[in-house]
């Protein structure tokens, strides 16, 4: 888990932008066994379940356990880390394989009540479907 100490607060863009980097180095540095044990471990609770569009439109991005599930498809995904853990937000990196480039990380961000799923080119904005 990552506190509030640890990073610099998101308004300071400058700072942010250095302890992200610092945070993604420390992952391409992880051994094998971290990256399989990160990776088989489920999201948090508080993200599981069905989460549908902002905006209404059919996209879905369902998370059971360990498992991402966007469109009706399971992405696999090569490793995820967790990088702030808060009452009020959660925020991981997720490496996909056609992502493994620095400039083009995947995040997955929840902030209150809002899902975001992004990256350098596009954001997607989930909420949690009702039943």
């Amino acid at each position: 888990m990552t506190s509030k100490n640890d990073r610099p607060s998101r308004d300071d863009d400058d700072a942010f932008s250095v302890w992200l980097k610092r945070k993604r180095e420390e992952r391409k540095a992880s051994s094998e066994l971290e990256v399989r044990q990160r990776r088989e471990a489920d999201f948090p609770e508080v993200l599981q379940g069905r989460w549908v569009d902002a905006e209404g439109s059919e996209t879905a991005l369902v998370i059971q356990g360990n498992q991402l599930i966007w469109a009706g498809e399971l992405r696999l995904y090569l490793d995820k880390m967790l990088l702030v853990l808060e009452e009020d937000e959660i925020y991981y990196d997720v490496v996909f394989p056609e992502d493994d480039d620095e400039d083009s990380q995947t995040s997955l961000l929840l902030m209150g009540d809002e899902l975001f799923f992004q990256n350098w080119h596009s954001v997607a904005g989930f909420v949690r479907e009702e039943s």
